[in-house]
């Protein structure tokens, strides 16, 4: 009698398992992409929003009138007696030492000047801003007053925005 020589077709159990360990790998390099990506990304909104709150509070501060319209010194500071709340605020130097923190224990809420809260991504930044009478020489000698608006995350890390406001002489 003749025996039929039966060839099996199919893969052996050492190449299937060759063929899961390379896949997993593969999988495993794709998710560390992705992820690297999402991170990436987040990190890009949130200097894209920290940058956004510090300009906005720059434009705030330098649509205000140069010089007090009560009068005053560049000594003076920080705003008058009776200028409570930044609607109130009258001239640029009125914004020194101005400062939302949302970092301590009672946090305070970030606002724009109109009161209106700004979304709660916006919330995890303080805001401080500085304003000093100083005189720059570019041809020739300008005084003006320097703002700076820093925006701080829970970490941390800081954002300036800086304008320098000549005086209009006028």
């Amino acid at each position: 009698m003749k025996r039929k020589n039966r060839h099996q077709s199919g893969f052996t159990m050492l190449e299937v398992l060759i063929a899961t360990t390379i896949m997993s790998f593969a999988v495993i390099a794709v998710t560390q992409a992705v992820a690297v990506a999402q991170m990436q990304t987040y990190e890009a909104l949130h200097d894209n929003r920290a940058t956004t709150l510090a300009e906005a509070f720059l434009e705030e501060v330098v649509s205000k009138a140069y010089a007090d319209p009560a009068g005053g010194t560049p000594d003076d500071l920080g705003p008058e007696t009776g200028e409570t709340t930044r609607i109130l605020y009258d001239n640029i130097d009125d914004y020194h030492g101005f400062t939302r923190d949302t970092i301590k224990l009672e946090p305070d809420v970030i606002t724009d000047i109109a009161g209106n809260v700004y979304p709660i991504t916006y919330q995890k930044f303080s805001v401080n801003i500085s304003t000093t009478y100083t005189t720059i020489t570019l041809f020739e000698p300008v005084t003006g007053i320097n703002v700076i608006v820093t925006v701080t995350d829970k970490t941390g890390r800081p954002w300036q925005a800086t304008q320098f406001v000549p005086e209009s002489g006028g």
